[in-house]
């Protein structure tokens, strides 16, 4: 019994792996900004522009000071913009970014009207030096949908080595022109459909990062 769980366990995480080094390829940017502002200032910066503060945040934050969580809320609720799921077209909005920021870095999404799959989160690290400040970028899609589509493309892509493989053994077994033809129809257009799909992500994911 305890084999076996091993073995799931195992396959468990050969299954992940394979999807992490997947998802590696799908679109991404890191960079570095050198700056001569200070860690405190960038965060302040970055606090002005951000709609941030989670439950867990707040209730830090009251631990730290001292402060019952009501209270620490309503503090917050008077420096920041509260954090919504969905946003009316006519809104207005006083924030740009909407995320988490701590005292070494951030993670943060642009703030959109609707839904956006492309949409790019970014994470940064701050790292201070005697001039001012290194922030490390890194960009990319979010997890849940990058799985998503890495699992629809598998999908697709296993009728596509089948039918290649059948393709080859009919060809061996002397079968006639027509008939594979047919079959290698159903291939380019399953292989069509499927990089359609994978351009489509580098062409949205840019396009926001522009932004």
């Amino acid at each position: 019994m305890f084999k076996t769980k091993l073995v799931q366990s195992a396959e468990g995480r050969g299954i992940v792996y394979m999807l992490e080094k997947l998802i590696q390829h799908f679109p991404h940017d890191s960079f570095e900004i050198t700056t001569e502002i200070p860690p405190k200032s960038v965060l302040e910066i970055l606090r002005a522009n951000a709609e941030v503060g989670t439950q867990w945040q707040l209730f830090k934050k009251a631990r730290k000071r001292g402060l019952s969580l009501k209270s620490a809320f309503a503090e917050w609720e008077q420096d920041m913009e509260p954090i919504k799921r969905f946003r009316a077209a006519q809104e207005t909005r006083e924030k740009t970014f909407t995320g988490a920021i701590t005292e070494t870095g951030f993670t943060i999404t642009r703030i959109i009207h609707g839904r956006n799959p492309f949409l790019a989160t970014i994470t940064g690290a701050l790292q201070g030096t005697a001039s001012g400040t290194i922030i490390k970028i890194h960009m990319k899609q979010d997890t849940s949908f990058t799985t998503l589509v890495t699992a629809w493309l598998l999908a697709m892509g296993a009728p596509v080595v089948a039918t290649l493989i059948l393709l080859f053994i009919s060809l061996f077994m002397g079968e006639k022109i027509e008939e594979l033809a047919r079959g290698l129809i159903g291939v380019v257009l399953l292989a069509g459909v499927s990089g359609i799909v994978y351009g489509s992500l580098f062409i949205g994911f840019w396009h926001d990062v522009e932004r």
